[in-house]
């Protein structure tokens, strides 16, 4: 199970002693990567050094709607500090809006940039209704995204088993998947897991909760 959860430290109010303690969560666990927001993915990586974790960047959290020109910006300096992944937020804004066509050129744009890096696209899920979701998986496969994401935990809803099947269907396993923001406990890991989900991204406290019981717990991610 720890091979498919990545952990994350990437809302505004989390402060370094909470990004070491991810990092000390990460190394008991030997869960699969470690995220942090862009200012601390440098302090993040000297946490894991001489481990196997690998490090994620991210990019555009939390809203996806900077330039693409910024976007490119956070990729060419978290590849410089030496990141394995890159989580991309979609441009919330332009998907809601039908502006299609700029968000694959904006997501394309990443991907190239990435130059063989793992990029996942996050489509924020509980912000969209069911025809953008599934035209948020077809531009993510269209650019080449590695996955489609469901969320940051920025949003305050869960992501839910439902929206895991239109995501699942909407790639036809074009794309991997993975779930975040609302993965609470095992049986809800396990049950997203069936659907095709393959990377979970969720927080220390309830990795905590799903490696030592089913209650699982909640740290807003």
């Amino acid at each position: 199970m720890a091979s498919m959860i990545d952990l994350s430290c990437v809302q505004a109010n989390h402060d370094e002693a909470e990004i070491a303690a991810m990092a000390d969560a990460a190394r008991t666990y030997g869960v699969f990567a470690v995220f942090a927001l862009p200012a601390h993915t440098g302090y993040l990586k000297d946490l894991i050094r001489d481990t196997d974790i690998k490090l994620g960047g991210t990019v555009g959290f939390p809203s996806g709607s900077v330039t693409t020109e910024t976007k490119l910006d956070e990729v060419a300096q978290l590849k410089r500090i030496g990141v394995d992944e890159l989580d991309m937020v979609v441009n919330i804004t332009w998907l809601r809006s039908g502006r299609y066509d700029r968000v694959l050129d904006d997501v394309r744009a990443v991907v190239d940039a990435a130059a063989g890096l793992p990029v996942k696209l996050i489509l924020e899920v509980t912000y969209l209704d069911e025809e953008r979701i599934r035209r948020g998986c077809e531009i993510g496969v269209q650019a080449g995204v590695e996955f489609v994401k469901s969320g940051t935990g920025w949003s305050g809803s869960p992501t839910t088993l439902d929206h895991i099947r239109i995501m699942a269907d909407a790639v036809g396993g074009r794309c991997k998947l993975k779930a975040a923001g609302g993965v609470r406990d095992r049986e809800t890991l396990l049950a997203m897991h069936t659907l095709g989900v393959t990377r979970f991204g969720i927080g220390t406290r309830t990795a905590k909760g799903i490696f030592s019981g089913p209650q699982g717990g909640s740290d807003g991610y």
